[in-house]
Formats: structure tokens, sequence, C-alpha cells
């Protein structure tokens, strides 16, 4: 007789560094992914809490560093907001920044083979997109394909929207 036991099923949760405090465990699990997704295309960090619950954690520069450089898919870690720290160096020197704690567990042994997808679809929180955000399927118009074609590069120039109209009807 087969033991089908469930899959999935858990709720998701994304994070809001916002309404966060320093010294918040953000999330202590296993790390699934990273991916891009919505409005902005930026990377969201995926981890599986010892529940079945996902949480989502939004992009952030420092986070983004420790999860690239020292994370594979199937650690076990505890995430710790640190609250916002001022950066000293770099481009963004002198502006504020979100900072974290990511500590992995010595003693888990992470069986996921590296490089795994293992985790990609069926475990991840599906992608979230803005309500005014086009959808990603839908076919451009003619004209607009027409202008994305014929149109070099250029620096964005302010047009009114008259301006606008007047220049994508003519090229249509």
């Amino acid at each position: 007789m087969a033991n089908f036991v469930k899959v999935g099923g858990g709720s998701i949760s994304y994070v809001n560094y916002k309404e966060t405090q320093a010294g918040q465990v953000l999330v202590e699990g296993v790390y699934l992914t990273s991916r891009r997704a919505g409005k902005f295309d930026s990377l969201q960090h995926h981890f599986r809490k010892e529940t079945g619950d996902t949480v989502v954690l939004p992009s952030s520069g420092i986070l983004n560093n420790l999860v690239e450089n020292h994370l594979s898919k199937g650690d076990k870690v505890r995430v710790v907001y640190k609250g916002k720290v001022k950066l000293k160096r770099g481009k963004f020197a002198g502006t504020e920044a979100h900072d974290f704690d990511v500590l992995k567990d010595a003693d888990y042994v992470n069986t996921t083979p590296a490089g795994s997808d293992e985790y990609d679809e069926e475990d991840v929180a599906p992608q979230t997109t803005s309500s005014f955000e086009e959808d990603e399927e839908a076919e451009p118009t003619p004209a607009l394909r027409k202008l994305v074609q014929s149109e070099p590069e250029e620096a964005p120039k302010k047009l009114s929207g008259q301006d606008i109209l007047a220049k994508y009807r003519k090229k249509a």
C-alpha cells in the first residue's frame, strides 16, 4: 500500500524591512533559492521553515552579497535583521542600508546536490508582480514593436503627453 505524504501547502510570507526591529530573526530554515521577480526585477530570497511555510526576503545589497557568496541551496540558516547602517565606502557612501547576520547551522548536513534546481519551481513562492506592471507574456502591438526596433537607445527626454502621442503616431 502507498504511503502518501502531503507536499507544499504551507503559507507564503513576504518580509517588509520597514516593519522589522533590529535583532529580529527574520527566518530560520532551509535556503531554497534566489530569483528575480516583481516590478523592478529585483532578487527575492526564498527560505523554507520547519513548519513548511515559505518566507521571502526582498533584495538588499548586504543580504544579496551574503546569500550569493556564502549560501548554497539546502543550507540551514538563520537570518537576523540588524537594522540600518550608514555605508562608509563605495558609490553609496553616506547612505543607509539594511544590515543582516546570516548564520549557517554547522551541524546540518546539506543533502541538496550543488547546482541543483530541486526547489526552484514547486517549493518556491510564485513570482509577484505589481498591478501596474504589464503582462510579461502579452504580445507587443505592431506599432510598439516597430518603434522599439527602429529607435536607437538614448537617454530619455522629458516630453509632454501630447509630444509623446504625436511622436508615436508619426512612427506607427
